[in-house]
């Protein structure tokens, strides 16, 4: 799939069904792919920085393939579209 917010937002359903993270950083991911959706291409900084913080999450996390997976969707959308 390609990046996107839908595809990003859905990672996070999935590990919050699952309860592969708590409850609070499951909030904290959601306003921030909210966030820098809002604000368009200002929001590649935002991206990048929601981005990096996953890197905690991977060692507390029932599922480190589906961070990564949401780690890498959110890195490709604060990547500057090649046209």
């Amino acid at each position: 799939w390609p990046p996107s917010y839908p595809l990003a937002r859905a990672y996070v359903d999935q590990l919050a069904r699952n309860k592969c993270l708590s409850a609070t950083r499951i909030s904290a991911v959601r306003a921030g792919l909210a966030s820098a959706e809002r604000m368009g291409q200002a929001g590649r900084d935002a991206l990048k920085t929601l981005a990096a913080s996953l890197n905690g999450d991977m060692t507390s996390s029932c599922d480190m393939p589906k961070i990564g997976k949401l780690q890498s969707a959110i890195q490709e959308l604060s990547t500057p579209m090649v046209p």
